[in-house]
């Protein structure tokens, strides 16, 4: 069976402080490495063949922590699309890649090893699976993007937001995510490929495979931190499963 296990990155302090993260390079917290490592245990209990991540730290931090296992019991509570912040984290390797330009080829490969508990495949970065990059409006939290730009409510999601000041457009954003969900599908060989994101580039992908629009799919579903999202490839995708974090409980 050929079939791809997306898992949204674990909980970082800009999720738990409620910033907007984008591009930003912002850490797990202990809860969030907890979540990763959890994680790992389930991707090798399912067989996960490799793993792709993207090359932002929160993403690289989660994808590695697969590698260690669970080394103490999580109780996972509401996650959601909470993080936010300032700055453009480009955590590609050195020689150094562009601010823009969603190329879907592996950024690098991680050769660390595992114990016996956590996941042992090949882990590669791609850029492609970056979240949308917010901007300005990297950094704070929904009020004061409201309050800076009166035609945004609070409650709306980000990703829903046709153009962002300084930012990545819409349909720039799903260009590059489909690209990379392309490049993805072409390169596959009866396996189960493991691909750590954010929530946005989430969202795009099952909008892509179910038909439904961004902003609609933003509006009812908020990933969680670790959430897996399985779809099967062969013929036309299927959403199999949609944010279940029953393994974090």
């Amino acid at each position: 069976m050929s079939r791809v296990l997306f898992v949204r990155h674990g909980e970082t302090t800009w999720n738990r402080e409620g910033r907007i993260q984008g591009w930003a390079s912002t850490p797990l917290t202990g809860r969030g490495r907890d979540q990763a490592r959890a994680t790992g245990e389930l991707l090798r209990a399912a067989g996960v063949d490799r793993v792709v991540a993207s090359d932002l730290q929160r993403a690289r931090e989660t994808a590695r922590l697969f590698r260690e296992g669970p080394q103490r019991s999580v109780r996972y509570g509401e996650g959601g699309d909470a993080g936010r912040a300032r700055g453009r984290g480009d955590e590609g390797p050195p020689g150094g890649e562009g601010r823009r330009g969603g190329g879907t080829g592996a950024a690098g490969a991680d050769a660390a090893g595992a114990d016996a508990a956590g996941l042992d495949s090949p882990l590669s970065f791609e850029r492609a699976w970056r979240e949308r990059d917010f901007g300005e409006f990297q950094g704070l939290d929904r009020s004061a993007v409201a309050d800076r730009h009166p035609g945004f409510e609070p409650d709306e999601s980000l990703v829903a937001v046709e153009s962002v000041p300084d930012g990545e457009s819409l349909a720039d954003f799903r260009c590059r995510v489909t690209a990379g969900w392309e490049s993805l599908c072409s390169d596959f060989d009866e396996e189960t490929v493991a691909v750590v994101t954010h929530g946005g580039p989430l969202r795009a992908v099952v909008a892509e495979v179910t038909g439904l629009d961004v902003p609609t799919l933003a509006r009812e579903w908020s990933p969680a931190n670790c959430g897996i999202t399985e779809v099967d490839v062969p013929g036309d995708p299927t959403v199999v499963r949609r944010d279940d974090t029953s393994h974090l409980e």
